[in-house]
């Protein structure tokens, strides 16, 4: 199995709205790339970026307990038809990278030249004080790019007060925008291609607005079309689930947007709004092409699953599920990312404890229960300590890409609508043909060699072997099929040989009249498992078949030193 690159697209094709979803089986082994790339620590892969070359990035952070007690980035890059993992990323297809002593990845972006941005917290060690917003890049070979401020990172305080970038965008013009939060104050900074504050921006690089409160450390960001900067984040409003979330809107020049909620700050109350603590937690957004904005998140108490969506004002929209806030009063799952779909309803990423999650929501905000069970699509596991799925990442071609964690490892699956699509290639009989599952383009072998021309999903054989075929997704992408042992070609009645079949369709006993000496015979299926064998006797012989499925089946003779195969149909 080798790697196969897709080219990315911007239209992006919609599910039908009952369709479920299948593993696919030509990713990865089973659908699944599971990476234990910190022994004896959590792993996960929180964040996703498409390339320009059509591979999928993902990202996330690990904690180091014990003496450490340090947080490091992962960055695994690989094709996201096979899931093969990219070598051109630090030889191996994924990398790890620490900034200072303590380094967590909370956004995630790649350039047109392939270089990978990410944003977070960088800090020289666990101290409270130190815990300042970053900014870094890498070279696309996960090297550090040494270009970018001078060290391959810029750190700073964020107001003057700590705080978290939680997401970060690259623009067409190259400069660099991170969303954050710190202390009481929310916003943006913009940074230029080397790494250093733009000044164009609010005049110093940096524009933001104040709090009511303190904010949480969990919040996203948006970049619109018109090149406007949404920060989020959420803030706790007294005590229960009650929280708050709050957006900020800000010009492409740093300016205060004051059409947006009032004077540039919208702030909604949100009963089950998530809670901090998590690896990966934070808000998620994405927007509808109407200016429309679905935020999600993992929610405290009875409301884990929760979505709510906002007027492109920032006020709360009342025809989103009840009253702007669609949720699942469940206790034992938990939400995350979000994927917006072409038809306008929604995907959302989390887990029961054990399992991975998908929810599906129509674009009212009500949960689509003809999906899955009602409305869950569960990711089988293999891994007793449990799986989560923080976001997804929907392919121009109509597979989904959902990414977290499996217990120590970061996890990335791969799923479709269409089960045919991925499958992988076996061989069955239809009628004189030899077909086979899957999708790409084939090619047909008998013992071990080509067969010329041979290039279809089917196959008419003219002589007994062992056939295999090859499943070609791209030049770098193929599958062989187990071999198939093909033995009624030429069949026939063998008239005037000494055995004959009595009574051929069949019910239950296969009668067999010998006009010779005694000789052995198989009973084989048509895929050449054996049923029975023994002796036919001059005369008169049965063979039980009471028992055995209906279908055809073959009786094979050594007759006059030659092997002679009849065909028989039972019914």
């Amino acid at each position: 199995m080798k790697a196969h690159s897709t080219a990315l697209l911007l239209l992006i094709p919609a599910f039908a709205h009952t369709q479920d979803l299948t593993v696919s089986q030509t990713f990865g082994t089973g659908g699944d790339i599971l990476l234990n790339l910190t022994p004896g620590y959590f792993e996960s892969g929180s964040e996703h970026a498409l390339t320009p070359d059509g591979k999928v990035l993902i990202g996330g952070f690990c904690y180091i307990g014990g003496g450490p007690n340090t947080f490091h980035t992962t960055f695994v890059r690989f094709d996201p038809t096979c899931g093969n993992l990219d070598t051109s990323l630090a030889g191996v297809g994924y990398v790890q990278r620490t900034f200072e002593g303590r380094t967590i990845l909370r956004g995630l972006a790649v350039q047109q030249d392939n270089k990978i941005v990410g944003c977070g917290m960088i800090a020289p060690d666990n101290g409270g004080s130190g815990q300042w917003p970053g900014v870094f890049r890498l070279k696309p070979d996960g090297d550090v790019d040494s270009t970018f401020n001078g060290t391959g990172y810029h750190r700073l305080t964020f107001a003057g007060s700590g705080g978290m970038f939680y997401g970060v965008f690259v623009a067409p013009d190259s400069t660099i925008t991170c969303v954050g939060a710190g202390g009481n104050k929310i916003g943006a900074y913009r940074f230029l291609h080397d790494g250093t504050l733009d000044t164009t921006f609010s005049a110093d690089g940096a524009a933001w607005l104040d709090l009511p409160s303190y904010d949480t450390g969990v919040g996203c960001g948006l970049v619109l079309p018109d090149s406007s900067i949404i920060s989020m984040d959420l803030m706790y409003s007294g005590g229960g689930n009650s929280r708050v979330i709050t957006m900020a809107k800000f010009h492409y020049n740093g300016d205060i947007d004051s059409t947006f909620g009032v004077n540039g700050l919208a702030t909604t109350s949100i009963y089950g709004s998530p809670t901090t603590g998590l690896p990966g937690t934070r808000l998620h957004a994405v927007l509808q092409p109407d200016g429309k904005i679905l935020v999600s998140s993992i929610g405290d108490g009875n409301v884990n699953f929760s979505m709510a969506r906002f007027l492109p004002n920032g006020g709360i929209d009342i025809t989103y599920g009840s009253n702007g806030l669609s949720l699942v009063s469940d206790p034992s799952v938990r939400g995350e990312g979000i994927v917006l779909l072409a038809d306008g309803s929604t995907y959302q990423f989390g887990n029961n404890g054990t399992n991975g999650l998908i929810l599906k929501r129509d674009m009212n905000g009500q949960v689509d229960t003809g999906f899955g069970t009602n409305g869950f699509f569960t990711t089988p596991t293999g891994d007793p300590n449990g799986r989560t799925l923080h976001s997804g990442v929907l392919l121009p071609d109509g597979r989904l890409i959902g990414h977290g964690g499996s217990h120590q490892s970061l996890y990335v699956t791969s799923l479709n609508t269409d089960a045919a699509a991925d499958a992988l290639p076996v061989i069955s009989i239809n009628g004189n043909e030899l077909s086979s599952t899957g999708t790409g383009t084939f090619q047909w072998f008998l013992n071990g060699q080509i067969i010329t021309g041979a290039t279809g999903s089917t196959f008419t054989p003219t002589q007994n072997g062992e056939y295999t075929v090859t499943m070609t997704v791209s030049a770098d992408c193929e599958f062989t099929s187990d071999p198939y042992n093909l033995l009624n070609v030429g069949v026939s009645e063998l008239a005037g040989s000494a055995i004959h079949i009595a009574n051929n369709p069949v019910t239950d006993l296969l009668v067999v009249l010998n006009n010779g000496g005694a000789l052995r015979y198989e009973l084989l299926s048509i895929d050449g498992k054996r049923i029975s064998t023994g002796q036919l006797h001059g005369g008169r012989n049965e063979i039980d078949m009471d028992g055995t499925a209906s279908g055809i089946y073959l009786l094979r003779t050594e007759l006059h030193g030659s092997i002679a195969t009849q065909r028989i149909v039972k019914q």
